[in-house]
C-alpha cells in the first residue's frame, strides 16, 4: 500500500514568544503553565523564551524539566547574546535620556527575528507574543490557526499583525497623549511623516499575533521615529513605536483574548470559558499577595520548590536512562566479544553504537 508522505508530516507548530527579566520569572512560569494546561494539543507548541537574568542556565533547566516533555520544542535565549539588541538599546537610551528610557526587555520585542532564527527561517511564520503577567485560559494553538486562516491573505505579501483592542482607551490614550497640545503635535507629526492616525487601533501590546517577516527592519524604523521626535510627544515607549510603524498592517484582535486592567481596576470578573487570557497590566501583578485577583494567578503558579523538584526528577530519569544504556552496552559488547570469531580467534568488539544500546535497554 502506498502512503502519501504528506500524511506523515507534522503540522506547523504554533510559535509562542515570551520575554522576561529576572524580577518577574514567577510570572513566566505561571504564564507558560497556563498556556500548556489549556491547550488541547500542547505538542503543537514551540516555546521561545528570551531572558535577561543571572539565572539563564538554571531557568532553562527548570523550564525544560517542567514543560520539555509536553511541548514540541522549547528554546531559551539570553538576550545579551544577541549582538544587535544592546547597541541599539544604548543608542535609543542616549537619544531619550535616562528619565524616558524603558527597560531593555520592552524593546527586545523588536528583535524576535534575531533572537530566534528558527522562527525567522520563513517570513510567513506566525508567532504569538505575550507578556508574562498573564494567565491564558484559551487554546493558543487553535487561536493561532484561526488567525492564520483569517488574515493570511489580508495583505498582498501575507504579512499581518493582530493586536488586542483596549476598550478603556482611545488611540490618543494608547499613545500616552494626555493633553490637547500633545494630541495636536502628534497629528502634525503624522501628516509630516505619512502616518494615518485614523487607521490606528487603541491596543494593549500584551498579546498579539504576527508574521515574523513583518518585524524585519522594524528596529531601524523605530530608531528613525525616535530620532524624529515621536517619543518626545508620546509619553509611552514601545507601544507608540508599534502603532506608528505597523499601523497599515494592523487588525483588531477579539477583546476576550487580552482582557486587561487586572493590575489596577477593582471588581472585575473572570470568565474562564469566554476569556482567552487576562492581563495584569498596571502597578499590581498577579503574584502580589495583595492583588485582588491573586487567586487566578496562584492556580497556575510554580513555586521554587516545585521547580527544584522537577529538575531533580528530570535528573533522576536521565541518570536511570544513562545507567540502563551503559548496562545494555556492556551486555551487547560481552555478547559480541564472545560470539565474534575470525579464523577461530575471538575478536573483541571495541565500539557499540549508543542507539543500539538504547534499543537493547528499552527492550
Amino acid at each position: 500500500m502506498c502512503v502519501d508522505p504528506a500524511f506523515n508530516v507534522a503540522p506547523p507548530p504554533t510559535h509562542v514568544v515570551l520575554l522576561c527579566d529576572e524580577n518577574i520569572e514567577q510570572g513566566l512560569f505561571a504564564t507558560i503553565n497556563s498556556i500548556v494546561a489549556n491547550c488541547a494539543t500542547p505538542n503543537d507548541l514551540h516555546l521561545h523564551v528570551g531572558l535577561e537574568s543571572s539565572r539563564i542556565e538554571a531557568c532553562a533547566e527548570e523550564l525544560e524539566a517542567l514543560f520539555g516533555d509536553k511541548v514540541r520544542a522549547l528554546e531559551v535565549v539570553d538576550v545579551h547574546s544577541v549582538p544587535t539588541i544592546v547597541p541599539w538599546y544604548r543608542r535609543v537610551s542616549a537619544m531619550l535620556g535616562v528619565k524616558r528610557t524603558s527597560n531593555l526587555m520592552n524593546y527586545a520585542r523588536f528583535f524576535v527575528a534575531d533572537m530566534f532564527p528558527s522562527l525567522a527561517s520563513d517570513p510567513r511564520n506566525t508567532y504569538v507574543f505575550m507578556d508574562v503577567d498573564k494567565i491564558v485560559y484559551g487554546d493558543v494553538h487553535a487561536h493561532d490557526l484561526e488567525l492564520r486562516a483569517r488574515f493570511r491573505e489580508a495583505n498582498v505579501d501575507g504579512q499581518f499583525l493582530v493586536v488586542g483592542l483596549d476598550a478603556s482607551r482611545t488611540v490618543f490614550r494608547s499613545l500616552g497623549l494626555t493633553s490637547w497640545r500633545d494630541r495636536v503635535r502628534f497629528l502634525i507629526f503624522c501628516k509630516r511623516h505619512g502616518l494615518d492616525h485614523r487607521r490606528m487601533y487603541p491596543f494593549n501590546a500584551g498579546y498579539y499575533v504576527a508574521t515574523i517577516g513583518l518585524f524585519r527592519g522594524i528596529p531601524q524604523r523605530c530608531e528613525s521615529l525616535i530620532r524624529r521626535g515621536l517619543l518626545n510627544i508620546c509619553t509611552f515607549n514601545t507601544q507608540p513605536l508599534m502603532m506608528c510603524t505597523l499601523w497599515d498592517r494592523t487588525h483588531a484582535l477579539a477583546w476576550n483574548w487580552n482582557v486587561v486592567n487586572y493590575g489596577w481596576k477593582p471588581n472585575l470578573s473572570i470568565d474562564r470559558v469566554n476569556m482567552g487570557s487576562i492581563h495584569w497590566n498596571g502597578p499590581s501583578k498577579g503574584w502580589d499577595p495583595d492583588n485582588e485577583y491573586h487567586a487566578a494567578f496562584a492556580e497556575y503558579a510554580v513555586c521554587d520548590r516545585a521547580r527544584a523538584a522537577a529538575v531533580a526528577a528530570a535528573k533522576k530519569r536521565r541518570d536511570e536512562r544513562d545507567a540502563a544504556v551503559a548496562a545494555a552496552r556492556e551486555l551487547v559488547q560481552g555478547v559480541a566479544a564472545s560470539e565474534t570469531h575470525v579464523g577461530g580467534t575471538a575478536v573483541a568488539v571495541e565500539h557499540v553504537p549508543a542507539d543500539a544500546a538504547v534499543k537493547v535497554a528499552a527492550y
